[in-house]
């Protein structure tokens, strides 16, 4: 069975190619001081028609020396072609494929909106709304797919209270939808479809929460307790292992990054384990960097990317970088922390970033561009000729779902 897409919400921007050499092994946590190489200078945009690599696109969507297009995908949108997806002014869009098909979920006014592309993003569906009266800030929609089941998440937040999570499903690859129903109260949900069509929901209530559905949703188990604070995660499946990278802030100002992995649904937990050292806040107000941290994985690859200062430099507290550590044994060690900046001492600024495996390749996308790994573990910044807020990657082709002004489109890159 084709695994679903793992899903990426980023902002991109144009960059030059620049390489840097990932770090041997380690248990510390510390990130790697080696730092990525000035950028070759090069400011072109790129533009409409042209590959993630600069190739031109071609109308059967493969460009030189890259993927060809999967098989009953001959129709999928063209490489570097924008196809415009929303109807009106769009926000906090999320996305998930499976085989040929791309869904998308995001807020319009006050509608959660769902639309789908059987194709590769070449047509698209007529507009389903999900949900309505909803605001504008804490939705986190998410959506997951295999084959003809779609589930969807969000929240209806509130200025005081935890928000409540709320979930839909479909089983006919979007045609019609469930009647939404509450799953309980908490922040930063993810929903999951595994291989074997299990599905689950996950989120972060003074711990984290995991529900399981079989006919109906099970009772939610605390998986991992949780000071009061700040606390978010993100989720992906990989076969029918759980992985999950979670973000604490502590009352006492400490953040922290850590990894733990499911071998059986909400049951058969690892340890969190620490991803970076934690860092201490200096003082009230200060910024620690953005509270999501990213996640994908596919068979034995586990990546994981969040945003913080540079270590050394907590006084300041005023760059942001992304780092990103990866694994190849399915969670059970990690490489050394790397940064990713475009050059040295260029900062990647507040703004969005995940992370998608596919393969052997792992792409990064940020506010800062994209970046990915060679098969020699090296990572270099590419251009990705489109700015987007959701990556959505297949083990052959790569698309963007994002924002381009208020409007939603989709774009295939590769």
């Amino acid at each position: 069975m084709t695994k679903p897409w793992h899903v990426l919400i980023a902002v991109a921007a144009s960059i030059s190619i620049v390489t840097c050499r990932t770090a041997k092994p380690s248990a510390s946590g510390e990130p790697s001081e080696t730092g990525m190489p000035d950028a070759t200078g090069s400011d072109d945009a790129g533009s409409a028609g042209t590959s993630a690599s600069g190739s031109d696109a071609s109308s059967s969507g493969a460009s030189e020396g890259g993927p060809a297009t999967p098989p009953g995908c001959e129709s999928a949108a063209v490489i570097g072609r924008a196809v415009q997806v929303s109807e009106g002014p769009s926000l906090l869009p999320a996305a998930a494929g499976f085989e040929c098909a791309v869904h998308a979920v995001w807020l319009q006014g006050s509608e959660l909106v769902h639309r789908a592309s059987s194709d590769g993003g070449a047509e698209w569906s007529s507009e389903h709304s999900l949900a309505s009266g909803l605001q504008n800030y804490g939705v986190r929609p998410g959506i997951a797919a295999n084959g003809d089941v779609l589930v969807a998440i969000w929240a209806a937040d509130t200025i005081d209270d935890a928000p409540q999570l709320w979930t839909a499903h479909s089983e006919n690859e979007g045609e019609s939808w469930s009647t939404p129903e509450e799953l309980g109260k908490g922040r930063s949900p993810a929903v999951l479809i595994n291989q074997a069509g299990s599905r689950y929901a996950l989120w972060t209530d003074n711990g984290i929460q995991c529900r399981e559905y079989d006919s109906a949703w099970s009772p939610a188990q605390t998986v991992l307790d949780l000071p009061d604070g700040w606390n978010n995660l993100d989720a992906v499946v990989a076969g029918t292992a759980i992985h999950v990278a979670l973000w604490t802030l502590t009352p006492d100002g400490t953040r922290q990054v850590r990894y733990m992995r499911s071998s059986q649904g909400c049951e058969n937990w690892t340890d969190a384990i620490p991803l970076a050292e934690p860092l201490e806040i200096p003082g009230p107000g200060q910024y620690i960097g953005e509270p999501h941290p990213a996640i994908a994985a596919s068979e034995q690859r586990v990546a994981v990317v969040w945003s913080d200062v540079p270590h050394g430099d907590a006084p300041e507290m005023e760059a942001k970088y992304v780092y990103v550590r990866t694994s190849s044994n399915g969670g059970q060690s990690f490489e050394d922390a790397v940064r990713l900046d475009p050059s040295p001492g260029t900062a990647v600024t507040i703004g969005s970033k995940d992370v998608a495996v596919a393969g052997s390749t792992i792409r990064v996308l940020t506010s800062a561009g994209q970046f990915a790994t060679a098969p020699d573990g090296t990572w270099s910044a590419v251009n990705p000729n489109q700015a987007g807020d959701v990556l959505a990657t297949g083990n052959d082709w790569t698309g963007v779902v994002g924002l381009d002004g208020a409007t939603l489109q989709f774009m295939r890159i590769e």
